[in-house]
């Protein structure tokens, strides 16, 4: 059983991010051909990155290691919005100041498409995860161990693996349209 409803309204975008149509979370994430919004935050304590692990009960990547948060933005919502409330809902943080933008990329992962924006935030806020949506988490340094040793020993997502290679030293890719189906575990 998921805990994400799968009767949430996603608005449906072209390859510009222009609204063309709405559809719902579960139809979204069986149909690539539906492009919705998606965010990503990469959270910061005292210059360490908080991944989280996935709890078994989403609705896709149950129990894989991801980005500090991340969300569909709804219907209506925008990409900061959203941020903000995947923050407050996942690890218990009150945004207190600006959300920093990395990009916005178009990614096609295995079964769905998506346009994704990534945002940084750094904080010194206590984390409280939310048991609904993640199971744990863990700070890491990163740095060259990081990519070369601890990284290749975690079941990821590929939206994780898609924001490190492009926002997170060493960057591997600069290309803002990605095929994520290779990377599927």
């Amino acid at each position: 059983m998921y805990t994400d409803p799968q009767d949430e309204q996603f608005d449906v975008v072209d390859e510009n991010d222009e609204v063309i149509g709405q559809t719902l979370r579960g139809i979204a994430h069986k149909d690539k051909s539906l492009i919705h919004r998606s965010i990503t935050v990469l959270v910061f304590v005292n210059n360490q990155l908080i991944l989280t692990k996935r709890s078994n009960t989403k609705d896709t990547y149950p129990g894989f290691w991801t980005a500090s948060c991340s969300g569909h933005v709804l219907s209506g919502h925008t990409y900061e919005e959203t941020a903000r409330r995947e923050l407050k809902e996942e690890l218990s943080i009150n945004v207190a100041g600006n959300l920093t933008v990395l990009g916005k990329d178009l990614i096609h992962f295995p079964q769905e498409s998506e346009i994704m924006t990534t945002f940084r935030y750094d904080t010194l806020d206590s984390i409280i995860i939310s048991k609904e949506e993640v199971d744990a988490y863990q700070f890491y340094s990163i740095n060259k161990g990081f990519f070369n040793e601890m990284l290749p020993n975690l079941k990821i997502t590929p939206d994780l693996r898609f924001v490190l290679d492009r926002y997170m030293p060493p960057a591997q890719s600069n290309s803002a349209v990605v095929d994520l189906c290779a990377l599927r575990d």
